[in-house]
């Protein structure tokens, strides 16, 4: 074990090796002595060593003096170290003013940072002895080298240190006697003579003399001592009685412990795992513990991880959101955070919803969205929020349900005190569900009133006009992409995924052609010039009909025929499936339309169980849409036929009669044909006013989010915002031969903790490369501020020259720095994540996580 002066030493001579030049700053005049003695016998200096006191300017004389040789050739002098026996100065001015600062910045310095403290020293230098070292700095003078040098007390291990070679300190052996290893095991198997040394090792660190007299015995014993000992260390509430008197470390090794145990959770996780179950099945330790227990942070036994969950999920239950998030993230640091990954994804998933459902709530207090544009364009903002939610909650439902995790029914007692998964969930399906179906009931309200589609957003039957045809007339080359299901919260994915590709992404949004259904809406994007109708088919059923002259386009053959028809060989239309293993075209094809159905296939084919199947399908999107630039196609547009909604309990009143009538169209959420006024359970349309074509004069759907048949959980055809408000992705791709550039964004704020209802952060633009000053594009973000429920809790405050007055967006070129201030609600107080959003797709570019501590 060095002592603390040659530790010291080193420290500096490492620097020196480095740099050839330190600058060592120390005001309390402790390492003069050992700073001297880095210059070596005078016969061969290994260092040239420069007093600053009592006077700098005969030893700035020298020091510059000494600089100077290191530059001989071809005999450079030896390295120079100056000390100075005052504090480093602090800020621009003090360095300035300081004479010896210009060595400092051309070499290195020692004794500025925290960690070139002596305390912090002499805690690298003494691991083993953390608790007595801030016994010795807590008295008014720093404690002596030799104090220091004393605290092993010459204790030594040599025995140990044979059996273990390459350790020496307590921690090491320790960790040595801890940890199976087949070479070292059968040496220590062979012998007898290292027992009663390893039993003392035991009682000087851990405060335990263990009577264990076999290697087997004695590891489990330490084991017992190392995990009991960091779980009573961490407790927050009683150790009860009965486990008073079963051997752990003593307090006095909390250090040690603890360190001990941080060691083997990083290098021999599954050890530590094994070992713990073991010990906690031994002692029968979850008895002990209610589900109220504070077990603390570092979750040492897996009896904990459910008692964490059993928390969180009251916490929920009793609408403590921000304190079930702050548990959560405790699960997140845990060792124990594999063993229960769906279990704990599901409850991440479910707390997400539930903030997203939260602050669509108040959005919907706070905003007036009786007007169906405004309806529409809230819509568009957050209130798809917590589609996503929901989408990303039952994903990981199903994955729960098909995990082989045999969690407990009650992960708390039978009494309620603690919730249960099951009971998380249909929690979690009830609120979102009572919010979408008071969004519903305010879109059929304002259709009502106003029709379909929304003023101020183009229809479905405009869209290929006015975003194909203008690129095809200008002579640009285009990829159109025709998604089967595409979802307005699905697009905003979407954008993430291209966006980490450097492309541009912008998303439009725009009002479906109902009846929602796939042959309707695909050929309502067909390139008809307007002219588009529905009519009776030769079998009597509906069918949509498009072009001059009119011709049926019911199918998918007869809508590639007509865009081939329309645009002859500057067209291909094919498959994504065929795209993506062919994707080249002859360089004459101006228009590349490709189609997908993989979302919608997952839908129809899986039910609510297919969206677990959407990222794939969101990714094989993104690789059609980059092969399309790979294949020369740097504008891309990306539009779908309608949304769709998710009903997890179908059988839950979600059947809704089908009204007597004729219906030459039925489907599962809508009516067309003739037929009498609103029946129960549902709500009729005239034709016209939801701009519906052709000969029938009545549109019929459910009033609630139910459908006409029964055990359906994936659904579109109706009229609801989440399968009539639709994404038009306009896309620009970079140049193949050019890197993706991407400008990262960063916010920070210099404590963790705001003491005004008005801090300042800081924002910084930075290129994503070394080289990417010059035309790395500027960054633009709207900024957010939501607490750990997600209620909106404060806004951007005064403006700043960075900030667009009307639009409220911050706009940062590279390498640009800006004050942002945030103004807080005055009645909030508590944690809060202030966000940085792009402002057309809302992927987070940048977030500080903070709390309120205000002074009073």
């Amino acid at each position: 074990m060095p002592t603390i002066r040659a530790f010291i030493q080193n420290q500096i001579q490492q620097k020196l090796t480095k740099r050839r030049c330190v600058v060592v700053y120390d005001p309390a005049q402790l390492y003069g002595e050992l700073v001297a003695e880095l210059a070596g016998p005078a016969e061969a200096p290994q260092a040239v060593i420069v007093a600053a006191l009592p006077g700098p300017t005969q030893a700035l004389l020298t020091a510059w003096a000494a600089w100077a040789s290191l530059g001989s050739r071809p005999s450079p002098g030896p390295p120079l170290v100056v000390y100075v026996a005052a504090a480093a100065p602090q800020g621009e001015a003090a360095q300035r003013a300081d004479p010896f600062w210009a060595l400092a910045v051309a070499g290195s310095t020692f004794g500025c940072t925290d960690d070139e403290q002596y305390a912090q020293l002499a805690r690298q230098c003494y691991p083993d002895h953390t608790s007595k070292l801030a016994e010795l700095f807590s008295a008014p003078q720093p404690p002596a080298f030799a104090v220091l040098d004393n605290l092993g007390g010459g204790e030594r291990w040599p025995l140990l240190s044979h059996y273990l070679p390459g350790r020496e300190s307590r921690a090491e052996l320790l960790r040595g006697l801890l940890l199976p290893s087949a070479s070292t095991d059968k040496r220590l198997l062979e012998a007898t003579d290292w027992i009663s040394e390893a039993q003392r090792l035991v009682e000087v660190a851990l405060g335990v003399l263990p009577t264990e007299n076999t290697l087997p015995t004695l590891r489990r014993k330490l084991w017992q001592l190392v995990l009991l000992g960091e779980f009573v260390f961490d407790l927050r509430c009683p150790l009860p009685p009965a486990l008073t008197g079963v051997a752990r470390a003593a307090d006095r090794a909390r250090d040690l412990v603890l360190r001990l145990a941080d060691e083997l959770r990083h290098y021999q996780e599954t050890e530590y795992l094994e070992q713990a179950r073991q010990l906690a099945d031994q002692l029968n330790l979850s008895s002990y513990f209610g589900p109220d227990d504070d077990l603390g942070e570092r979750l040492t036994f897996g009896f904990e991880d459910l008692t964490l969950l059993g928390q969180v999920l009251t916490a929920i239950r009793t609408n403590d959101l921000s304190g079930a998030a702050a548990k959560l993230k405790l699960q997140k640091k845990s060792v124990w955070r594999d063993q229960g990954a769906a279990r704990w994804e599901l409850t991440e998933a479910g707390l997400g919803l539930l903030q997203a459902v939260n602050s669509a709530r108040a959005y919907l207090q706070a905003e007036n969205t009786a007007d169906l544009a405004r309806l529409v364009a809230a819509y568009v903002g957050p209130l798809h929020l917590p589609d996503a939610a929901q989408r990303h909650f039952e994903a990981a439902v199903a994955a729960y349900q098909h995990s082989p995790e045999a969690l407990p029914t009650a992960t708390g007692r039978p009494d309620g005190a603690s919730s249960n998964l099951e009971e998380f969930i249909q929690e979690c399906r009830s609120q979102y569900a009572t919010l979408a179906v008071e969004l519903h009931q305010r879109l059929l309200t304002a259709v009502e009133k106003q029709g379909w589609p929304a003023t101020g957003l183009p229809a479905a039957r405009e869209l290929t006009n006015q975003l194909v045809q203008p690129a095809l007339q200008d002579g640009r080359r285009i990829a159109y992409f025709l998604v089967d299901a595409l979802r307005f919260e699905l697009a905003q994915e979407v954008a993430g995924l291209l966006s980490e590709q450097g492309a541009t992404v912008q998303i439009q949004p725009y009002c479906a052609q109902l009846p929602t259904s796939t042959p309707i809406g695909m050929s309502a994007l067909l390139p008809h010039d307007g002219t588009w109708t529905l009519a009776t088919g030769p079998t009597g059923k509906v069918e949509p009909q498009a072009g001059q002259p009119l011709v049926p386009v019911p199918d998918v053959g007869a809508r590639d025929k007509f865009w081939e028809q329309r645009f002859g060989d500057r067209v291909r239309v094919l498959s994504q499936e065929t795209w993506l293993s062919t994707p080249t075209v002859p360089a004459t094809v101006r228009l590349l339309v490709v189609r997908s159905s993989d979302l919608d296939q997952a839908g129809e084919h899986r039910g609510i169980g297919g969206v677990g199947h959407f990222p794939l399908a969101l990714r094989a999107l993104r690789k059609a849409v980059l092969a399309a630039g790979t294949a020369g196609f740097r504008e891309i547009i990306i539009v779908t036929d309608h949304g769709f909604v998710l009903n997890p309990s179908p059988d839950d009143g979600a059947l809704v009669p089908v009204p007597a009538g004729e219906w030459p169209f039925r489907k599962v959420r809508s009516l067309l044909g003739r037929g009498p006024a609103d029946t129960p359970g549902t709500i009729r349309f005239d034709s016209a006013q939801v701009s519906i074509p052709g000969p029938w004069p009545h549109f019929v759907v459910p009033r609630s989010l139910g459908a006409f048949e029964r055990g359906i959980t994936y659904a579109h055809e109706g009229l609801s915002l989440p399968e009539v408000v639709l994404p038009a992705l306009r896309i620009q791709l970079p140049a193949p031969e050019q890197a993706p550039k991407r400008t990262n964004l960063f916010l920070t704020y210099p404590k963790t903790a705001v003491t005004t209802r008005q801090p300042i952060l800081t924002a910084e633009a930075t290129a994503g490369g070394l080289l990417d000053f010059d035309d790395t594009p500027p960054v633009e973000f709207q900024l957010v501020v939501v607490a750990a429920d997600g209620r909106i809790v404060g806004k951007l405050g005064l403006h700043t020259a960075v900030v667009d007055v009307t639009t409220q967006l911050v706009r940062l070129s590279v390498q640009e720095k800006a004050r942002l201030p945030v103004r807080l609600d005055e009645e909030f107080e508590g944690i809060f994540t202030v966000r940085a959003l792009h402002p057309d797709t809302q992927v987070e570019l940048a977030s500080i996580t903070l709390q309120t501590a205000y002074e009073i």
